[in-house]
């Protein structure tokens, strides 16, 4: 098993504006290292909003370094 690539995750609000860029998320070793793979390994981020943000829909991308990436929707009510 190959190690997992690195992924960025973003922020954005509803017109595509990058709103924050809370996590940078590190390549984790795979089952050769003796860890869980990629595939079986879940990563949880957490965004908290500073103030200025208000409630609404937001979009979160994730993108590996190898090329993947995932998109969610997201809804934020203060």
């Amino acid at each position: 098993t190959t190690p997992c690539s690195p992924a960025m995750v973003e922020v954005y609000d509803i017109r595509g504006n990058i709103i924050a860029t809370p996590f940078n998320i590190q390549a984790q070793q795979g089952i050769a290292e003796g860890k869980e793979s990629c595939a079986r390994k879940t990563h949880e981020v957490c965004w908290t909003p500073d103030e200025t943000i208000s409630s609404g829909i937001y979009f979160v991308k994730a993108k590996t370094d190898d090329g993947h990436s995932i998109s969610k929707k997201i809804i934020y009510l203060k």
